[in-house]
């Protein structure tokens, strides 16, 4: 076979619709950011779901709360074997994924360049390829949705009933993902109607079939969701959290006023946040998602295109999620969604602006084009996002590292299959040395871990936690005070003996597992003689104990300390809500105990801000004695 057939076969291969995909998909596989996986508290959770169902195949711990990736984990576990890395090629699978399909959304709303160019950028995205380097919902999630999009874009452009059920399916499917963003996209084929271009015969029964199709899937979930607690919370989850939306305020040094004024600074502060912290922050090429946007505006109202209307309908509907999320400083991978649809107007834009504008079609214009879009992906590859997050830093550089990961274990990062060596030595300890069956009482930050890692063997039982709210009226009731206190988002949490010591009694405990973080109850198990220490990891970022069952009583008392969030927390309420302080503080005051010069010297440090001094004073534990 001589040079010039084999370069003729290359060109007949090249024209193929497939050819473009398959270098796509050649591209994910190979570059893919594989630097080991980057575990979390959630990653751990959904890892111990899957586990229970692949060791049990039990749906009774899932079933009402994202039941559909531990579901796609199981089955990775039973075609590869039970480990993370098995866990962790359905995130891969799913990133490969969508590439191929922001390509074939590009091409179809768009054209081909624009569908090229928009997975060209999604591919040398920092923001993408960090998100898939987590254990998490973030790159399953968007495929679904945009899947869901672009069906609903194909079922009205073709009034084909088939993409309306689909799309049904489609979307279905994303909601047993995460309800809460899944669910904003069920109007879209509504608004759609609306538009007079778009309603027929064919496309009003295409959406009453689009959501009777939906319906009939999520029954059996939704009658499960319905028939227990907190329902409204597990379907659309932080949504219906109105700690979240408050503060619309204007804060006075006496208390917080309302007003209209104080509502739009509000709302132009948290836009400012999100534009600075998620889109120039995390992008090369931030100032071209503003042109893209603006673009498809123009698309969407002047040339009344079907494909811009979906996208400008999609942004909107996501407008929700963006502005909760971006007002608690979430995790940046729950915005992944939209960073898809930003890629898909830049790419919008790049292509066709010019040629729209200019109104012409030639040679220079398209190599103009051509080295725009080049720069574009150059930019990402080379620059990337702030502080030298690029393409290449995934690809050669080291692992990602960010505040999903087990950080409080302090890990060394050399992974292993699984997270750190603190929690493979402890669990294989465990392994060898306590009999299957076991009740263990461990805390949460090691709970989900170990119990993936024994592969379900043990009854590991989370620590009991109590709310500010109750503190008072436990501590009036029992007349005790609480071991330890720490910040835990808006509120305080600590743990109360008596508490502890009852769960050891009724919950046939044998051992308990204590880690570093919230470090004053390893301190507590430590000088209390019914606790023996078995075995130290990494210098105690885990230790094992052999729990001794005796009366509920408190045996000692005065064990109170305080992590610095502590300040945090009064110093924001004592700033933003002097009545809410006021409260909390004459509830803490009770709790303490403490003589009145004690107490105010505690709260006039918060109040004058002198938080070195707090740290200095308070970080201390109080001794604990043994009566």
């Amino acid at each position: 076979m001589n040079f010039f057939k084999i370069s003729s076969r290359f060109r007949n291969l090249a024209k193929s619709p497939y050819f473009i995909p398959l270098v796509l998909f050649a591209l994910a596989m190979i570059f893919f950011p594989l630097k080991g996986v980057n575990p979390s508290p959630d990653s751990c959770w959904y890892l111990s779901n899957a586990a229970a169902m692949y060791k049990q195949f039990s749906m009774e711990k899932i079933i009402t709360y994202r039941p559909l990736f531990p579901l796609m984990m199981t089955a990775s576990f039973s075609i590869f074997g039970y480990s993370v890395k098995s866990a962790f090629y359905v995130v891969r699978l799913f990133y490969v994924l969508n590439i191929m399909l922001i390509y074939f959304l590009g091409s179809k709303m768009f054209n081909k360049a624009t569908g090229l160019t928009c997975s060209l950028l999604v591919f040398t995205s920092f923001v993408v390829n960090r998100c898939a380097s987590y254990l998490l919902l973030d790159n399953i999630v968007p495929f679904f949705i945009l899947g869901y999009i672009f069906l609903i874009y194909l079922a009205f452009k073709n009034k084909n009933y088939i993409y309306f059920a689909l799309a049904g399916l489609a979307l279905s499917l994303a909601i047993l993902l995460k309800g809460v963003i899944a669910v904003m996209f069920i109007p879209l084929p509504v608004c759609l109607l609306c538009f007079k271009s778009y309603r027929s015969v064919k496309t009003a029964k295409g959406t009453a079939l689009f959501f009777m199709f939906s319906a009939v899937l999520l029954s059996p979930w939704l009658y499960k969701v319905f028939a227990g607690k907190e329902s409204l919370e597990i379907l659309v989850g932080p949504l219906v959290n109105l700690n979240e939306i408050k503060k619309f305020g204007i804060i006075t040094p006496n208390r917080l006023t309302w007003s209209t004024g104080g509502i739009l600074a509000e709302q132009l502060r948290i836009a400012s946040n999100f534009i600075n912290r998620y889109i120039i922050r995390q992008l090369a090429i931030w100032p071209l998602v503003f042109f893209g946007i603006a673009y498809s505006f123009f698309g969407a109202v002047f040339r009344k295109k079907l494909s811009d209307r979906i996208f400008l309908m999609a942004v909107i509907l996501f407008l929700p999620v963006v502005y909760i999320t971006a007002k608690a400083n979430s995790r940046l991978g729950q915005f992944l969604t939209l960073y898809f649809l930003f890629y898909l107007a830049i790419a919008n834009f790049l292509i066709n602006f010019p040629t729209e504008f200019l109104k012409a079609k030639n040679r220079i214009l398209n190599i103009s084009v051509f080295f725009l879009v080049l720069a574009c992906v150059l930019m990402q590859v080379f620059v990337g996002a702030t502080a030298k997050k690029n393409f290449l830093s995934l690809i050669f550089g080291v692992k990602v590292r960010g505040v999903y990961e087990f950080s409080f274990w302090k890990s060394d990062f050399k992974l292993d299959g699984w997270t750190s060596k603190t929690v493979r030595e402890s669990s294989e300890w465990i392994e060898e040395n306590i009999v299957p069956g076991t009740a263990i009482l461990c805390q949460k930050y090691a709970l989900n871990a170990i119990y993936f890692f024994t592969q379900g063997k043990y009854e590991l039982l989370e620590i009991k936690n109590v709310e500010i709210s109750e503190f008072k009226n436990k501590y009036e009731r029992r007349y005790e005070e609480p071991l330890f206190i720490w910040p835990s988002r808006e509120w305080l949490e600590g743990q109360f003996e008596s508490d502890l010591l009852k769960q050891i009694n009724d919950g046939r405990i044998g051992y308990l597992v204590v880690t570093q973080k919230r470090n004053f109850l390893n301190l507590y198990v430590e000088n209390n003689p019914k606790f023996s220490l078995l075995k130290s990891f990494s210098k105690g970022e885990i230790k094992i104990y052999k729990a001794t069952k005796y009366p509920v009583t408190p045996i000692g008392g005065n064990l109170i300390g305080f992590e610095y969030g502590v300040y945090k927390y009064f110093r924001q309420l004592y700033l933003n809500s002097k009545r809410k302080y006021d409260l909390q503080k004459e509830n803490f005051e009770v709790i303490l105990g403490w003589p009145d010069s004690e107490i105010k010297k505690f709260f006039s440090i918060i109040e004058e801000g002198r938080k070195r001094e707090f740290w200095r004073n308070y970080q201390k534990v109080y001794e604990w004695k043994v009566y």
